[in-house]
């Protein structure tokens, strides 16, 4: 479970933005599972100490890469932004229990923020002809939504009906808000066609 894995990608989703795309290379994609995580180690040195954990959010086995998303919030995330492709990092993972992915009904998913990062990989390995999936997920407004993957959910293919807190797009509100009809009988899908 501990691995060296090589940097392949590591870049700001927009530029300025704090949020971060980061794709390893190595063993870890072999036994990865929707809904796992990892720890980083994010420094050279015994500063800072522990490890940062990082949920999957892509896994890509023929390629053996995995796909972490996170948020600078402090010096550890700091640190990890100076990371360059074809360094390694020291991993240990996965970790955790994964999602159990349904093969047949339905699926209905709600994320707040970048909650929607672990969601991703569960997307990717559901059948979707066989499952009915619908996303609900909220954010701070329209730029975060676009920022941290909008698009993404479009070109996946995927219903989603989206809140933010100031209204800049879809619900005024909570994400939670949008749960009520999502779980009528009557619900006719998502409110986002495609994006704008």
């Amino acid at each position: 479970m501990l691995h060296r894995e090589t940097v392949i990608e590591n870049r700001p989703l927009a530029p300025g933005s704090d949020l971060y795309r980061l794709v390893l290379k190595g063993a870890v994609a072999a036994t990865a599972q929707p809904g796992q995580f990892v720890h980083l180690q994010v420094g050279t040195t015994t500063d800072p100490l522990l490890r940062r954990p990082f949920s999957i959010a892509g896994i890509d086995r023929p390629k053996g890469e995995i796909t972490i998303y996170y948020r600078v919030t402090g010096r550890g995330t700091g640190l990890l932004t100076r990371v360059q492709a074809g360094e390694t990092l020291s991993v240990i993972g996965p970790v955790g229990k994964g999602f159990t992915v349904p093969a047949a009904g339905e699926l209905l998913l709600v994320a707040g923020g970048i909650g929607i990062f672990p969601l991703f990989a569960l997307l990717e390995a559901v059948d979707r002809s066989a499952v009915q999936v619908q996303v609900l997920w909220g954010g701070e407004n329209r730029q975060f939504l676009e920022d941290v993957g909008r698009v993404t959910l479009f070109q996946m293919g995927v219903d989603y009906t989206v809140a933010t807190m100031d209204g800049s797009m879809g619900h005024n509100g909570l994400v939670t808000d949008l749960l009520p009809a999502a779980l009528a009988p009557e619900t006719a899908g998502g409110q986002e066609a495609e994006p704008a």
